[in-house]
């Protein structure tokens, strides 16, 4: 719950609560991570849908930018997601640590 709480205040801040969710579950929960990932994602879909409106009340969407995204977006998921479930977990461990580390080296 601590986690969730946590991830949902991170990812209606300033959108990495995934990256955090994903990571407490998987490295401090000791959660597998074919389940910490899925898990994840119901939480930045569901934070999101609470977060949107408030955003858009304020104008900060650029609703343009959002439709690609939104276009682009489902396809590759499901890419992701089936590469998840082929894919070695300590591959994507290694995967998910490298990209938090790069992230928080390039600020």
């Amino acid at each position: 719950m601590l986690l969730g709480l946590t991830s949902g205040l991170m990812i209606g801040c300033i959108g990495i609560g995934g990256v955090i969710l994903v990571s407490a579950l998987a490295f401090v929960a000791d959660v597998p991570i074919q389940i910490s990932i899925p898990a994840a994602m119901m939480a930045y879909v569901l934070s999101g849908l609470v977060a949107t409106p408030v955003f858009a009340h304020n104008r900060s969407i650029r609703w343009g930018m959002a439709t690609w995204l939104c276009v682009g977006a489902p396809p590759t998921a499901f890419v992701g997601a089936w590469a998840v479930s082929v894919v070695k977990p300590l591959l994507l461990e290694a995967c998910l640590g490298l990209l938090t580390f790069c992230r928080g080296s390039i600020r």
